[in-house]
This record gives C-alpha cells, structure tokens and sequence, in this order.
C-alpha cells in the first residue's frame, strides 16, 4: 500500500498497446497490470481503514473491504504469466474482480446510512457534509475509478484480438466524435425525464460533427448524462 500508483492517461493506455492489438501487446499490458493492480487494491483497503467515525466498522463497508482483500489475494496467489495461456487465465480471474466490485457503489452508500444511524444520537455530525468524510471518499472513488479503468480496458483489448472494433484500443476510441456521444446522453436523459415528469425541456447543443479526438466515450456519456438528467428535473 506504500507503493506509488501510475498515473493513468489516455496516452499511457495507449501507448502499452501500440498501433496494433497483437498477442505481444496484450501479454505485455498483462503483465504491467498485474503489477499495478494490487497496489491500487491495498491503498483502497488502508483508506477504507482509516474513514473517519467508525465507518470502516460498518457492516457494508467491512463487505467492501472483505472483496478488496478477497481480490487482492486472488492476484497475489496468481503466477506471474510468462505465456499467452496464462495470460487468459489471468483475463478470467480479472473478469471475476470486475463483477465482484460491480455492487461497491450501493455498498458504500448502505455503509454511510448505517452510519447516519449509529451518530444520530449524537446529533451534531453531518456525515453528508462532513469534510473528512468527503475527503476519504473522493479519494476512495479515485482509486476505485482508476482500477476498474485498469481492468476494463485489459479485458477490452484481449477482446478485440478476436473481435476488434473499428477505431478502438480497449476503451479509447481514437476518433470519439463529441457530437455523437453528447447526442445520445441529451436523448437518454429526455427519456428519463420524460418517463418521471411527462415532459422534458428542449436541449440546444451545438458541435461540429467533423470534431474527432482519442478519448473514452461512454465517460463523455456518463457525465453529460448526469448533467442533462439533474438539469431537467
């Protein structure tokens, strides 16, 4: 857990797979991720550990922690691949951490309502607005973030070895048109309103269409989405 992370960006994610997917590329970014990982999976549990109130104590919250350790040892246990055999069965353990932590979220949430209950009596805390706890779980989500980014866009790659996807390296798509994919949030989050209110306002954007750059579109989706679903209410 003293370890220092990688960065992760655009580029670096790029850059370990190259122009082309190849069973090279993708044994090599194996590799590095099997480095990386549990870093990330440690410094999680240590800020876990360390939230503030007793929430680490809570009942979802010690669920949370129980799958990083449980993900953390699987990857520990696992040999380091030295062949493109290993490597898939490094692919399906990692497919195995990605669902474990789907429900991290809900937990997470559940654990700060158990918490609300335990401090209730005290009436003086905030945990909403609390400024440690904001802080802890900024930092909680950052890491949480950027590990399913890690094992996300390893899978992605493996996966397109036998079934590529025009323009993509795992999840970068190296021509994301903006246009497109802010399109599609401002539709989606119509539906949503239109669905909850019986009306949605209208949504002016304007873009050009020719605009193309490397990014990761379905984070473009999910912020605007976000945006445009809490606007309209």
């Amino acid at each position: 857990a003293m370890k220092r992370v990688t960065a992760i960006s655009l580029k670096m994610l790029m850059d370990h797979t190259g122009d082309e997917i190849t069973q090279q590329s993708i044994f090599t970014q194996g590799r590095w991720v099997q480095d990386e990982l549990p870093i990330r999976l440690a410094k999680q549990v240590r800020i876990i550990d360390k939230l503030p109130y007793g929430l680490c104590l809570m009942p979802s919250v010690r669920r949370v922690r129980h799958w990083y350790m449980e993900s953390l040892n699987e990857l520990h246990s696992f040999q380091k691949i030295k062949t493109f055999e290993e490597e898939a069965r490094l692919i399906e353990l990692l497919r195995g951490i990605y669902k474990r932590h789907a429900k991290t979220l809900v937990a997470i949430a559940k654990g700060l309502d158990e918490l609300k209950k335990e401090l209730k009596a005290l009436g003086d805390i905030d945990v909403d607005r609390d400024i440690d706890v904001t802080q802890a779980m900024d930092e909680f989500y950052s890491f949480r973030i950027g590990m399913r980014v890690l094992i996300a866009h390893h899978i992605a790659i493996y996966d397109q070895l036998t079934d590529p996807v025009t323009d993509y390296v795992g999840l970068v798509c190296r021509k994301t048109n903006p246009a497109d994919v802010v399109e599609d949030a401002i539709q989606d989050a119509k539906f949503m309103c239109i669905r909850a209110h019986g009306f949605a306002p209208e949504v002016n954007f304007h873009c050009s269409e020719q605009i193309t750059f490397p990014s990761v579109p379905s984070f473009i989706y999910y912020i605007m989405f976000e945006l445009l679903k809490n606007s309209m209410r």
